[in-house]
C-alpha cells in the first residue's frame, strides 16, 4: 500500500463517479480503476459498490476511509511542520516568565551553553495573559494544588518574610504577628501577592501594606533600606546579597508551586520542547 493509493482512494470516496475523480486527479479512468483493484486485492475485499458509472463506499470502504483520513491528515501535519522547521534560519522559543525572575539569568545562561543555536524570547508581565498567543510556554506560580491544566510543577517552596535586620523579629513568627508589621508588596496581579493575600485572608488576617510597587527590584531595595518587610519565596534570594536582610519563617507555613505550562498545546515547536525539557531538568538539580 502506497501513500498515493490512499490519496486516490480518498478522492474517489468523496466523488460521485469514478470519471469525476479521475478528472480531478488528472489521470485516466482506467489507471484509477487499476489502482483501486490493486488496493482491494491487497486487502482481499471490496471497498466500493458499483452501479454502472456510479460508485459508492460499502461498509468495508467506510472503515478504510476512516483510517485513511487519519493517515493523510497526520502526513499533511508532518509535512507542514517539517517545512516550517526547514525554512527557519534559527530555532526560537517564546516564554512568558512570570515567576522565578531571580533565576532567569542563570537559566538562560545554562540553556544557551547547551543549545547555542536556539533564540530565546522572554516576556515578563504583571499578569499572565492568555491572549499572548505567540508564547510557547508560560512559567508562573500558584497555590499548591491550584495549578492550571496542561502544567508541570517544577518546584514547591516556602514563602518567607524578608525583613530588615534592624527589625529584630527573630526566626519564626505566627501569622497574627505579621498584621502589625508594615509590609512592602508587589501590586495585585503578581502571583506572589495573590498567593500571600489568599493565604492571610484564609486565616482571617489582614495585611498591613504600607508600600506597593510594580518592580521586584524596587521591592528588594525597600527591604534592604529598612522601610518595610515583604513576602519572598525562599529561593528568590538565592543569588542575592542578603547581608542586610533576615528571613523569618511564618507559622502556619505559606507555600507556592512554580509550574511551566504549554500556552499552545496544539503546537509544540522543536525549540520549545528543548526549553521545556531543560526547565524540568534544571529544577531537579
Amino acid at each position: 500500500m502506497e501513500l498515493l493509493q490512499l490519496r486516490y482512494f480518498y478522492k474517489i470516496a468523496h466523488s460521485k463517479t469514478l470519471t469525476q475523480a479521475a478528472d480531478e486527479l488528472c489521470i485516466s479512468q482506467s489507471s484509477l480503476s487499476r489502482m483501486i483493484a490493486r488496493l482491494e486485492d491487497e486487502f482481499e475485499m471490496n471497498f466500493f459498490d458499483r452501479r454502472g458509472r456510479n460508485i459508492s463506499l460499502n461498509k468495508n470502504g467506510e472503515i478504510f476511509l476512516h483510517y485513511c483520513t487519519q493517515i493523510l491528515n497526520s502526513v499533511d501535519d508532518m509535512r507542514e511542520e517539517l517545512i516550517d522547521f526547514k525554512n527557519r534560519t534559527d530555532m526560537t522559543v517564546s516564554v512568558g516568565f512570570y515567576s522565578m525572575s531571580s533565576l532567569l539569568i542563570d537559566i538562560i545562561g545554562k540553556f544557551r551553553r547547551s543549545y547555542p543555536n536556539v533564540q530565546i524570547r522572554i516576556l515578563q508581565h504583571y499578569h499572565e495573559d492568555d491572549s499572548l498567543s505567540s508564547l510557547d510556554l508560560i512559567v508562573n506560580s500558584a497555590i499548591p494544588g491550584n495549578e492550571p491544566e496542561n502544567s508541570t510543577v517544577l518546584l514547591r517552596e516556602d514563602i518567607l518574610l524578608a525583613v530588615p535586620k534592624n527589625f529584630n523579629l527573630g526566626g519564626v513568627l505566627h501569622l497574627e504577628e505579621v498584621a502589625d508589621i508594615p509590609l512592602a508588596s508587589l501590586v495585585r496581579g503578581r502571583s506572589i501577592r495573590d498567593i500571600t493575600e489568599a493565604y492571610m485572608k484564609k486565616s482571617g488576617v489582614k495585611q498591613n501594606i504600607a508600600i506597593e510597587t510594580d518592580s521586584p527590584v524596587t521591592l528588594r531595595r525597600i527591604i534592604k533600606d529598612g522601610q518595610g518587610a515583604a513576602f519572598f519565596p525562599e529561593k528568590t534570594w538565592k543569588l542575592e546579597d542578603s547581608s542586610l536582610v533576615d528571613f523569618v519563617k511564618i507559622q502556619p507555613p505559606c507555600e507556592r508551586s512554580v509550574y511551566v505550562r504549554w500556552n499552545r498545546p496544539y503546537y509544540k515547536g522543536s525549540a520549545a520542547v528543548l526549553f521545556y525539557n531543560f526547565l524540568r531538568e534544571y529544577f531537579k538539580e
